[in-house]
């Protein structure tokens, strides 16, 4: 049984920063290693399998051979006792990523991805609590450091698991929206927070609230991509390939910014409350700029 089943019970009766199961479960499995490459084929199986796992996983099923199709990338699922969600990881150490779905619907189609788990220092335990703490129908994480080896960055690489798996639940899901977390230090900008859309079709009057929204949470000094360029995600891989028809935001957060959210469970909340916001605006509102 696995780290994060055995401590469970004791971790959520802990306060402070460090009561995140899925956060101990995460930090134990860090691998710094090369993530597997896959050819054409193996992308489509595992969207194909990441697919089934959004659509089924908010009734609280799974596919029938999910164990089978998740060992074919080095994958094995893991099944709390008590049963708010099932995770796959890798069964030996690896740099193929943590995701976790939650077995039971959630009003708001978002995922949260935290690709950058270590290194953006923080990210990795904010995208846990929030989703233990009841945002997202779907976790996504790195696990390995993005500069530990070779095209370990897994926000800039198009033929990974993760890149599949992006894919795949933005196809198993219901108009979702993909909030990916990133961190950035005060030599880069003295902004609070500054938010990008994935795509050049997002309606501007929507990305105006939620810029609002997070002046509100962070007292102002909200940057957007145009005015910090340095964080704007133009060449992040997941970005690209759900511009034209997927909801993508990319989130950046100063240190103090991340360090205040971790350890401020209110603060969190705020944050949670403004993300579900987002993800509940009108659907494909965002796809009228420029289209018919």
């Amino acid at each position: 049984m696995r780290a994060w089943l055995l401590g469970l019970s004791l971790l959520l009766g802990v306060s402070g920063v460090d009561a995140s199961p899925l956060w101990v479960e995460l930090d134990g499995l860090r691998a710094d290693l090369t993530p597997s490459q896959l050819d054409p084929e193996a992308m489509r199986e595992a969207q194909r399998l990441f697919a089934d796992l959004a659509a089924l996983t908010p009734s609280g099923e799974e596919p029938a051979d999910l164990d089978e199709r998740a060992a074919r990338f080095g994958l094995s699922v893991q099944r709390p006792e008590h049963g708010e969600w099932l995770a796959l990881s890798p069964s030996v150490p690896g740099a193929e990523g943590f995701y976790v779905f939650r077995l039971s619907q959630v009003a708001s189609p978002l995922v949260l991805q935290a690709p950058h788990a270590w290194y953006d220092l923080r990210t990795g335990r904010l995208g846990c609590l929030l989703f233990e703490e009841g945002a997202g129908q779907i976790l996504m994480t790195n696990s390995g450091q993005r500069y530990a080896a070779e095209h370990a960055d897994l926000a800039h690489q198009a033929d990974t698991l993760f890149q599949a798996a992006t894919q795949g639940v933005s196809q198993g899901l219901q108009d979702p929206l993909i909030l990916q977390l990133h961190g950035f230090g005060s030599s880069t900008s003295r902004r609070a927070a500054v938010v990008s859309p994935g795509s050049a079709l997002y309606d501007p009057a929507e990305l105006a609230e939620i810029r609002e929204g997070l002046d509100a949470l962070f007292r102002g000094r909200i940057g957007s991509g145009d005015e910090v360029p340095d964080l704007a995600g133009r060449t992040n891989a997941q970005g690209v390939v759900l511009s034209s028809h997927v909801r993508f935001l990319h989130l950046e957060l100063s240190s103090k910014a991340r360090k205040s959210l971790v350890a401020d469970a209110d603060l969190r909340a705020e944050l949670a409350a403004l993300v579900l916001r987002w993800a509940d605006a009108e659907r494909g509102s965002w796809r009228r700029v420029g289209q018919p």
